[in-house]
């Protein structure tokens, strides 16, 4: 995993002005385990987030734990369509690879939530296919 070109871009002025003592590789283990980091001095405040790190390679991606039982059934389709890794890697690999990501990565759903995302996955690789 690594930064996005903009976070890497605000991670290089906090370098530069002494505000981020951590490197890229600490922040990214920092966001594995909490949803922001922030630091904050007299030069400016950055913050960092998962939304600030794409995949590389792999397919190593943010360990979200999630519980989306409690959601309508459309909530679980609608994470994974608009969370980049996981709709890459259902483009890329198919929902299969994608359902197994999920649960590696603690997130919960039902069984009327994954036949959701089974019918929007089709309607989408349907779409995609007419398209290309």
């Amino acid at each position: 995993m690594k930064f996005t070109n903009e976070a890497l871009a605000a991670y290089n002025k906090g370098v530069a002005d002494g505000t981020i003592t951590d490197t890229v590789t600490e922040i990214i283990s920092i966001l594995e385990h909490q949803e922001i980091v922030s630091y904050c001095s007299e030069h400016g405040t950055y913050s960092f987030d998962g939304n600030d790190i794409i995949t590389v390679g792999n397919c190593n991606m943010y360990y979200y734990d999630i519980d989306l039982t409690g959601h309508t059934d459309a909530e679980l389709s609608m994470f994974v369509f608009n969370t980049a890794e996981y709709y890459n890697l259902m483009i890329d690999l198919g929902l299969l690879q994608v359902t197994n990501r999920l649960r590696l990565d603690g997130i919960e759903y039902t069984v009327a939530q994954f036949d959701m995302l089974c019918r929007d996955y089709h309607a989408d690789q349907q779409e995609r296919e007419e398209n290309a």
